[in-house]
């Protein structure tokens, strides 16, 4: 036990090094998926991510979802800034995270949700968290919570989030309300559902 523990330590360190060298100079570069423009082809690139700010945390994406809202913004039936990273939702390992990140830590297996709550606002408190002030008037606005991107092309020009995650991507950097907490036994690829189609399908069949 004592043996697994170290070894286990061992690797959080060298993920912990590897990333901060990455963050040296505030970005690293990482493949995604970007749409530049409606109904033309999306392509794989290499771009910068920014490093995490305070309350958030930097996620390898080991799987990802494509749901029908990814498609109606690469078709335009669904507005969305341009040009976007998709993907929101995913099941992912934390590898990195920011000042006053409280309820995750580096190493845990975490699902991702497009709909964080504050837990403060009037919506919260009534049991209407998808409501929630803070996070569903933006949500579609291309930045992460605080209304500014981390992500950006190889000319330092803007790129915006999808729905506070872009998992169509290696890596991301989400607020850590969005990060839902998993065993570790479950799955990657079931679990990258919880996310998105889970919550919305199973959400309105039982509510």
């Amino acid at each position: 036990m004592f043996e697994e523990l170290l070894f286990q330590m061992r690797n959080k360190f060298q993920v912990c090094k590897f990333i901060y060298l990455y963050f040296l100079f505030n970005v690293m570069k990482i493949k995604a998926t970007v749409c530049s423009a409606i109904n033309s082809p999306i392509n794989i690139e290499q771009i910068n991510l920014a490093e995490p700010k305070e309350d958030e945390v930097l996620v390898k994406i080991m799987a990802t979802g494509v749901c029908a809202s990814d498609v109606h913004v690469i078709r335009g039936s669904m507005d969305s800034p341009l040009p976007v990273v998709l993907g929101h939702e995913g099941s992912d390992i934390i590898e990195y995270i920011g000042k006053n990140v409280k309820t995750v830590g580096i190493g845990d297996k975490v699902a991702l949700s497009w709909a964080p709550d504050c837990g403060m606002c009037y919506y919260c408190d009534s049991g209407y968290s998808h409501l929630c002030n803070a996070s569903a008037p933006i949500v579609l606005s291309g930045g992460l919570l605080d209304g500014t991107s981390r992500l950006s092309n190889l000319k330092d020009e803007k790129l915006y989030h999808y729905s506070f995650l872009s998992t169509w991507a290696e890596y991301a950097v989400v607020n850590e309300k969005s990060c839902i907490n998993l065993k570790a036994d479950i799955d990657f690829e079931p679990a990258s559902l919880i996310g998105c189609a889970v919550m919305t399908g199973i959400g309105a069949a039982i509510n």
